[in-house]
């Protein structure tokens, strides 16, 4: 990878991995549109790594320090790179080390052809973190433009489906 994106960074006692800059949605609080950085990395990918590529850059920041649990949340959506999600959940599962998936709940959208949370369950996903960022259809439309129609119930059935299958779910909001 080029030192223009880092592909495994550190905050807050985890290891961030940024797979994609590409998003399902364009929301007007991202922090796409006013920056590169998060925890002083540059994140703008000129390429998405591939899945042995972020395996490796996963440990070497293991090799460093312990850290509580391997999130998967850069720049853009980490849904779009299923493949490479249930790859690197599974090696991480394999290793005993915690999981998450900060994702804007579009995932089953943009990969209908899978069950896409029985996947993230089956590769071992330890706990998942859904952007809700609005109360109705309207707000989050406002809020989030995402690239579907019909998505604020999309994002609503996906956290509903997570739950129902026992993966532990966050919501969260912005102010």
């Amino acid at each position: 990878m080029s030192s223009a994106g880092v592909v495994a960074y550190r905050g807050k006692g985890n290891v961030y991995v940024n797979l994609t800059n590409r998003c399902t949605c364009a929301c007007v609080f991202c922090l796409r549109s006013f920056t590169d950085q998060v925890y002083g990395y540059s994140l703008r990918l000129e390429r998405e790594p591939s899945a042995p590529e972020v395996r490796r850059a996963i440990e070497r920041e293991l090799a460093a320090e312990p850290v509580r649990e391997v999130v998967f949340c850069g720049l853009g959506e980490p849904t779009l790179r299923l493949p490479e999600v249930l790859a690197i959940t599974e090696w991480l599962s394999a290793h005993l080390i915690r999981s998450r998936l900060n994702t804007n709940g579009l995932g089953q959208l943009a990969n209908p052809s899978v069950a896409v949370v029985d996947q993230l369950v089956a590769a071992g996903l330890s706990a998942i973190s859904i952007s809700l960022n609005a109360a109705d259809p309207v707000a989050y439309q406002r809020t989030c433009r995402p690239t579907y129609d019909h998505a604020f119930p999309a994002v609503l059935a996906f956290a509903r489906t997570c739950v129902a299958a026992g993966l532990p779910t966050q919501l969260t909001v912005v102010d």
